[in-house]
């Protein structure tokens, strides 16, 4: 009934989180900036992994008794108009280069935007999404001060 369970959990980052960011990496993994359109198609494929990885193996938080399934992304990105209107408003107050590009320092503002309409808690509101949500963005380089380049 929930978007994504808490990637701080150590079993939900190695068999949910990690190989969906892996599989739609790829050899792309290692450049620093990225165009909107880019990021939007990159990060659409992540989502789609997650909940299809969470599809296949359900996880029920004890604590919270939420058991997050990836319906809450699955549900906003199996309908494109609702998926670009969120992406689309999660980037709008984005600053750019003059080449349109977003430096990777605004991510987390974008990730902020779009973590309600994906199940996910605000930055801020569980630690250890938190925590998975920094490891995350460390090892993408999000806090390098580059532009995320067009081919990400």
């Amino acid at each position: 009934d929930q978007g994504l369970p808490p990637t701080a959990d150590s079993w939900v980052w190695s068999n949910i989180v990690e190989p969906a960011l892996e599989a739609c990496m790829g050899e792309n993994k290692d450049q620093v900036g990225v165009s909107q359109e880019a990021f939007l198609v990159e990060l659409k494929k992540v989502l789609e992994n997650i909940a299809e990885r969470l599809k296949e193996k359900p996880v029920i938080v004890a604590h919270s008794e939420n058991t997050y399934d990836g319906s809450a992304i699955k549900n906003l990105l199996s309908n494109k108009f609702e998926t670009d209107k969120v992406l689309n408003s999660a980037l709008q107050d984005v600053p750019r280069d003059n080449h349109g590009r977003i430096s990777k320092d605004y991510l987390r503002v974008a990730l902020d935007t779009l973590a309600p309409n994906a199940g996910l808690p605000p930055y801020g509101a569980v630690d250890e999404m938190d925590k998975v949500t920094d490891d995350a963005f460390k090892m993408v380089g999000a806090d390098d001060r580059k532009l995320v380049k067009e081919e990400e």
